[in-house]
């Protein structure tokens, strides 16, 4: 299983850790073993994307064979966010609720909240990242960023880009992605002047 994040509820600190199509909630705080079960939710495929959202206190699920996105308290309980999706993965969790993610058919970046579909941008998407209120969106041979609204900020040509990220800071997010043996980071202040710096061309993921 894999360990996806933490949650805080009542101050309290949960992980949650997925294996095939399961969602299950641990408390660390309490003795190891079966003790420190809080909850546990199984989903109908095995094709699911987690994430933790601790500003919400929740964890979101996307389930690609159901095509559904579904939020979960820590307790277990399942709040169902959307519906009728093509296949969506990728999901993370927006700043002021809701989620961004991807459908897989037709790469469609998506914003979902409560009522279901707020936004749908046809990108042909195939990666995301979010940080506070911006998105970077890995789409064909460009990187781009949007603001919490999908308005284009900046957009880039990155051939054979496999990873992208996004740095907060004071003057705003720095844009990062993988390709050709390099890690390339965007400065907010650096115009279309991107920093190759050389890494391992075996590397495919980012984290910030």
């Amino acid at each position: 299983s894999n360990v996806l994040g933490t949650v805080n509820p009542v101050g309290r600190l949960v992980e949650a850790a997925r294996a095939v199509g399961a969602l299950t909630v641990l408390d660390p705080d309490r003795a190891l073993g079966a003790a420190n079960l809080v909850s546990a939710h199984r989903f109908s495929g095995a094709q699911v994307s987690m994430a933790a959202d601790a500003a919400q206190g929740r964890f979101l699920v996307a389930d690609a064979d159901a095509g559904t996105v579904t939020a979960v308290t820590p307790l277990g309980e399942p709040a169902l966010l959307a519906r009728g999706l093509g296949r969506p993965q990728a999901i993370q969790p927006a700043p002021d609720g809701g989620a961004w993610l991807i459908e897989e058919t037709g790469g469609d970046l998506l914003r979902v909240d409560a009522d279901g579909i707020a936004l749908r941008l046809p990108l042909g998407a195939r990666a995301l990242a979010v940080a506070g209120r911006s998105v970077a969106v890995l789409a064909g041979d460009r990187v781009t960023m949007l603001d919490g609204r999908g308005q284009v900020v900046r957009s880039q040509v990155a051939p054979g880009a496999r990873a992208v990220a996004l740095r907060p800071g004071q003057g705003g997010d720095a844009l990062l992605w993988l390709a050709d043996g390099a890690l390339h980071v965007l400065w907010p202040d650096a115009g279309d002047a991107a920093v190759p710096i050389p890494v391992d061309a075996a590397h495919h993921r980012l984290a910030v």
